[in-house]
């Protein structure tokens, strides 16, 4: 919705034709439009009265992140053998030529003498240079916080839009569907240590003040929040009081070879999940070229892992359901849903054929306990944390239950040798973490 806040039709107009005019040579979504105010409470139940009109444009959206990020390691290591993945690692710097790398969990650590470093840890990158010898002040990272709700009446007014609105202090602030709840964001906040950042009380205050402003027709509460996350963007240093005209442009910073280090460290400041595949493209072709080692491959028109042969439209995709649920004796809804979560890889999961690998959850029936050992056995689980907030979306739906992580535990421990006394402990520590907002 347009004028909210106070920058106005015009000025979105002229925004949303640039926007049109600068993707016309690649166009696969239709030009944005205007609607009149009473076309648009026609359309959106709930929304405030005293709005201008609305606008409307097309954009792609990542519905299953956590997904993403796992297919980009999967995909890495199944394209290069000599590609290795390790997570609750730590890299210091030892002598001139050495990085030693230490496992978090066990202790265990191994010295590689690197030819060249790309930092990419995101907000953390002036950190991670300190441990390498490098004196940075790169970053200038904001955190965004977010609340996931669960309100039928909120649910159904905004159907299947995105809604952007402007809050009275010039915040853009967003609301969509997420699966069957909502999310909406964000807020943008300087913070000078990541680790410390988690969704506050004064926050959650602030963004529910702002969703009320936009949908005063709609019943909305606290009690309807069934999670909240925070995360550091990862914006280079700007000096600015205002973070959130803080760019988003990114760039990479080279620290060359010293007294005290003779590897390069390629610094990743910048960017933003919409621009990631380009920026890491970018610096693939810079750190190849260094390597001497050839050309770098190009992600422009590369599917990810569960993307590959995904259907094209909702017949197509109709189809694709109808197949794997009648090779594999399930349900349509059943295929539906591994499809959501997992893209065309969910076919191999549809395919277990065990019928107690079948069984769905107790405490969540919407997973199976075949569907959980597969992401235990196969995606680098360390912690059940792990499982709930960085493999699915199981603790950001509402779902991290005692009961549910109980029951993964159970699941999880069985794949990873865990005793009755480390599942304990994993259910505790999945609790905190879940309740710490972080």
């Amino acid at each position: 919705p347009v004028k909210v806040g106070g920058r106005g039709a015009l000025i979105f107009k002229m925004g949303l034709s640039f926007y049109d005019f600068i993707t016309r040579k690649r166009r696969q979504t239709p030009r944005h439009y205007f609607q009149s105010k009473a076309k648009s409470l026609e359309e959106i139940p709930g929304l405030r009265e005293d709005i201008a009109c609305t606008a409307t444009y097309w954009d792609a959206w990542v519905s299953q992140i956590e997904r993403l990020c796992v297919e980009m390691v999967q995909e890495a290591c199944e394209e290069n053998s000599d590609c290795l993945a390790i997570n609750y690692v730590a890299a210091r710097k030892e002598g001139k030529s050495s990085v030693v790398l230490g496992d978090l969990e066990s202790g265990e650590e191994v010295v590689i003498r690197p030819k060249l470093v790309v930092n990419a840890t995101g907000a953390w990158v002036d950190m991670a240079n300190k441990t390498l010898g490098v004196a940075s002040k790169f970053m200038g990272g904001t955190k965004g916080s977010h609340l996931v709700i669960d309100n039928q009446g909120l649910y159904d007014a905004l159907g299947d839009r995105m809604i952007y609105y402007e809050h009275s202090d010039g915040r853009i602030c967003i609301a969509f569907r997420f699966m069957d709840k909502v999310i909406m964001g964000s807020t943008d906040i300087s913070v000078d240590d990541p680790d410390d950042a988690q969704c506050e009380d004064s926050e959650i205050d602030y963004m529910m003040t702002t969703l009320k402003g936009v949908f005063p027709g709609i019943a909305l509460s606290k009690d309807d929040i069934v999670f909240t996350f925070c995360g550091v963007r990862p914006l280079a240093a700007s000096g600015l009081d205002f973070t959130s005209r803080a760019s988003r442009a990114h760039r990479i910073e080279v620290s060359e070879p010293d007294d005290q280090r003779d590897f390069k460290i390629y610094s990743m400041i910048g960017g933003k999940l919409t621009t990631f595949g380009a920026f890491s493209e970018q610096v693939a072709k810079v750190v190849v070229a260094q390597l001497g080692k050839g050309s770098s491959i190009s992600m422009a028109e590369r599917p990810y892992l569960g993307a590959r042969d995904y259907p094209a439209d909702d017949a197509a995709k109709e189809s694709w359901i109808a197949r794997v649920a009648k090779a594999n004796g399930l349900e349509p809804t059943r295929v539906a849903d591994l499809l959501a979560r997992y893209g065309t890889s969910g076919e191999e999961i549809a395919s277990e054929k065990d019928a107690s690998l079948r069984a769905p959850l107790a405490a969540l029936p919407e997973y199976t306990v075949g569907e959980i050992k597969t992401i235990v056995e196969n995606e680098c689980i360390g912690h059940l944390s792990d499982l709930v907030r960085r493999r699915s979306v199981i603790a950001m739906l509402g779902g991290a239950t005692e009961a549910v992580l109980s029951e993964l535990a159970d699941i999880a421990g069985e794949v990873l040798d865990w005793d009755t006394a480390r599942k304990e402990k994993e259910v505790r520590m999945a609790i905190a973490e879940v309740r710490g907002r972080k």
